[in-house]
């Protein structure tokens, strides 16, 4: 008999990059991020993103430090190789350097565009080829309180409420139809143009590819009215419909 089993899921991760190796700034920064939202960061997953940002395992541990002391978990580190060393001494997890993805693509689409050999031949054939139409998941009813759900490369519709408490997520776009009390984060797999639409708008976090805004930080005017939310230059836009 078996008392445990492994399971895979879907939990959300907060990243916080951290762009100067100054510690009065990152702490600043951070302090002001609670002031805003001060429940936010009790109990909430946090991996530190040290990117290119050369830093010295004094600087990491305080940064680590100042984290918990607002009742955040830090559980991993990401950055160059260097980093791994760090993650192990401070006995955190070391999840790669999040730069490396985005390098390769840009070297595989610079590759492409430079290439001239496709024939008029195979560019027809691509012409032609059947077109992948992205399915949609549905959610026909409200979304309780400590739910999660999860479109997995694909849009997200809603025909009901997000409750307080809960989360919608999608790698696309969401559509809520009914209100929207809990968290929705849009375009997880590094869609900016991703938008969050919905029709009765309260929510607790909005989140497109990383960045977000918190309930504390929305304007009243927005609040409880039909809107679109869109991503311009690492910015969150919240626009009014009605």
């Amino acid at each position: 008999m078996s008392y445990i089993r492994f399971k895979g899921g879907m939990t959300t991760i907060t990243n916080i990059v951290i762009e100067v190796a100054i510690i009065d700034k990152v702490k600043e920064e951070i302090s002001d991020f609670h002031a805003k939202a001060p429940s936010l960061l009790k109990g909430m997953p946090i991996v530190l993103d040290f990117a290119d940002v050369e830093v010295q395992s004094d600087f990491v541990k305080e940064v680590v430090d100042t984290i918990k002391s607002y009742g955040a978990i830090p559980f991993g580190l990401k950055g160059q190789i260097q980093i791994e060393s760090i993650a192990s001494l401070l006995n955190l997890s070391y999840l790669g350097n999040s730069n490396s993805n985005k390098a390769k693509r840009v070297k595989s689409e610079e590759n492409t565009s430079d290439d001239n050999s496709l024939s008029a031949d195979s560019k027809l054939e691509e012409s032609n080829a059947e077109i992948e139409v992205p399915k949609t998941k549905i959610v026909n009813g409200q979304v309780r309180s400590g739910q999660q759900i999860y479109a997995r490369g694909c849009d997200l519709i809603v025909l009901g409420n997000v409750n307080n408490g809960s989360e919608v997520l999608a790698d696309g776009n969401i559509h809520i139809y009914g209100a929207l009390k809990g968290r929705a984060m849009a375009g997880l797999r590094g869609d900016d143009d991703a938008v969050i639409f919905a029709n009765n708008f309260d929510p607790e976090m909005v989140v497109i590819n990383g960045d977000y805004k918190v309930k504390e930080t929305i304007s009243s005017e927005s609040i409880n009215k039909q809107v679109i939310v869109t991503k311009t230059e690492n910015t969150i836009n919240i626009e009014t419909v009605i």
